[in-house]
């Protein structure tokens, strides 16, 4: 829909990262994020990337929003004998980190205007649960 460059927000991945699990408090310290490489992507490119390749979305700091569309593909396949059917076949928008709700906005310009908060959140999260 739109080029996706360095100023209007490109993905950030972080290349193998998808070859082992790291639960948050090891990416953290192994300093796994200066690896990190921007793609850039021009309009009508698809980027394909495993789920476990570890990334982020960048600030967009231009006043145009950037759309994005990502599609999932559930592990395994799907519990429904015709999973396009779902929904009476029509397509679903979801929100991708925060609900749409009053308290899912405060928090997203909470994470947004003070990041290390989200970096704490995630990391004690990390030390709590070994599935994180």
């Amino acid at each position: 829909m739109v080029d996706t460059v360095i100023s209007n927000g490109a993905i950030d991945v972080i290349p193998g990262t998808h070859k082992r699990f790291y639960r948050y408090v090891q990416f953290v310290l192994e300093r796994r994020h200066r690896d990190g490489v921007r793609v850039p992507i021009n309009q009508g490119d698809v980027l394909i990337r495993s789920s476990n390749v570890w990334h982020r979305g960048m600030t967009n700091r231009t006043s145009v929003p950037r759309p994005m569309l990502a599609m999932t593909w559930e592990d395994g396949g799907s519990d429904h004998p015709d999973p396009f059917s779902v929904d009476g076949g029509k397509i679903r928008f979801l929100p991708n980190w925060f609900k749409p709700t009053r308290v899912g906005r405060l928090r997203e310009k909470l994470f947004v205007k003070v990041p290390i908060t989200y970096s704490a959140l995630r990391l004690a999260r990390s030390l709590l649960d070994k599935t994180y």
